[in-house]
């Protein structure tokens, strides 16, 4: 399974703050059990621009380093886009609940034990994207999803960047704090894990971007305690969340391994079209039609998932298209024949059926993943049927049917709207499932 985005937590209330975070409560969440014991939880999130990504959460089966490090590897299988930890930390100069984002992060606890300490001084960093994509969100405010959350104590909520310092154990005195400013005079924050995905990720997995947050829920002082974790863990996940919303489409997907992706020959009228593809890192073969033609095209749906459109013949301004789900398993790809939703007519009742192939022109938006047909009636364009479909991780669903007689296009003035202002069909009178799955 691929997922956009893996989201790392340490605590159990750093979890619970992530799955009700989500827009659509943590009802919208499925626990998968892997056979190591890795548990994580995934659902599907509507971006700002309108498409849908795939997110995974999942907490440490240990705290602290080895046990971030632990679960980004794991999380690192799905082949995520940007990785981001989330959760609550020790804030320095900041208020509690507050929002403390990491540009950079170091050790405090790694280096030579002599007379004495003499640490490491080595720096982690956010990825560059990832870095200017902050910075840019980070000068829109608090988001308003944050700032629902009820307040423990008077004030806005505030936001502040800059480095956090990791260790083993956790401080909780302010001597203690001085010292790490003295180390670094950008420090905002103190915890156990940050470090820990931000050299891990630069050392394993460079191009994905990672990023962390947290809200401070102590000082790191004696009167560090508990009372804030639940507050906390809720405004930095609503914050990570707000940013995956808007950003996460600019952050690109992982490449596949350099494979040779042949249209089997039945798949495509006998042509037995071989191409490799420049979508997947590939370079186009001497044989066979170009990437991009009115032969074949490819689009994008994960890191390792890709829905081929197939042209099975041309007529005078319109094809006949077929649609597959390809992925790859190994050293070869597996595929789907997609067999799309489509609403037919039985007397008075309007049913959804299925249909291997596609008359009509098709495009794909690879932002929101959603693939319409456009069917056209006469050359002109003027009337016809309009679908569209949302790609989700699993399924295909309908979601729109936009339909225009002929005669409806010959009255004056109706000759140049375009098909997405057609009249839209009410789906929920149509009997049956708008929905087509490919696993």
């Amino acid at each position: 399974m691929d997922i956009d985005v893996g989201i790392v937590v340490a605590l159990p209330v750093e979890l619970g703050g992530v799955l009700n975070s989500h827009p659509l409560g943590k009802e919208a969440w499925q626990r998968i059990s892997g056979s190591s014991g890795f548990i994580q939880h995934v659902s599907e999130l509507e971006t700002a621009s309108g498409g849908i990504v795939t997110l995974s959460v999942a907490q440490q089966l240990i705290p602290g380093k080895v046990g971030a490090a632990s679960c980004v590897a794991e999380l690192l299988k799905s082949r995520p886009r940007l990785m981001l930890m989330t959760g609550i930390c020790a804030g320095v100069g900041m208020e509690l609940g507050d929002i403390a984002v990491a540009y950079t992060a170091f050790e405090h606890d790694v280096g030579k034990l002599a007379e004495k300490f003499q640490d490491q001084n080595q720096t982690f960093e956010v990825s560059r994207l990832a870095r200017t994509e902050l910075e840019e969100f980070i000068e829109g405010g608090i988001p308003e999803s944050v700032g629902a959350v009820e307040r423990l104590e008077g004030g806005d909520i505030k936001l502040k960047s800059g480095s956090f310092a990791t260790g083993s154990f956790v401080v909780a005195d302010s001597s203690a704090v001085a010292k790490l400013g003295e180390r670094d005079r950008k420090l905002i924050a103190i915890d156990m894990e940050a470090s820990a995905l931000l050299q891990f990720m630069s050392q394993t997995a460079p191009d994905v971007a990672r990023i962390v947050v947290k809200s401070v829920s102590d000082r790191a002082d004696v009167e560090k305690n508990d009372k804030f974790h639940k507050y906390c863990s809720e405004v930095s996940a609503r914050w990570a969340i707000s940013f995956i919303k808007k950003s996460i489409h600019r952050f690109p997907m992982q490449k596949s391994p350099f494979m040779e992706f042949r249209v089997p020959v039945d798949y495509a009228a006998g042509r037995g079209i071989t191409f490799l593809s420049s979508v997947l890192g590939f370079s186009t073969p001497d044989e066979g039609p170009p990437v991009g033609s009115d032969a074949v095209r490819i689009y994008p749906i994960s890191a390792r998932t890709f829905l081929v459109e197939v042209a099975i013949d041309f007529a005078a301004y319109q094809g006949n298209v077929e649609f597959f789900l390809v992925s790859a398993a190994e050293e070869t790809w597996n595929w789907i024949r997609l067999r799309l939703p489509v609403v037919e007519v039985d007397g008075r009742v309007m049913r959804f059926s299925s249909s291997d192939s596609q008359l009509g022109l098709p495009a794909f938006d690879e932002v929101t993943r959603k693939l319409s047909v456009f069917e056209k009636s006469r050359g002109p364009g003027d009337c016809g049927e309009f679908r569209v479909y949302q790609m989700h991780g699993t399924y295909a669903e309908l979601i729109e049917v936009r339909s225009r007689s002929e005669a409806e296009a010959k009255r004056k003035g109706q000759t140049e709207i375009p098909p997405e202002e057609w009249p839209l069909l009410d789906l929920s009178t149509v009997k049956g499932d708008p929905k087509t799955s490919w696993y």
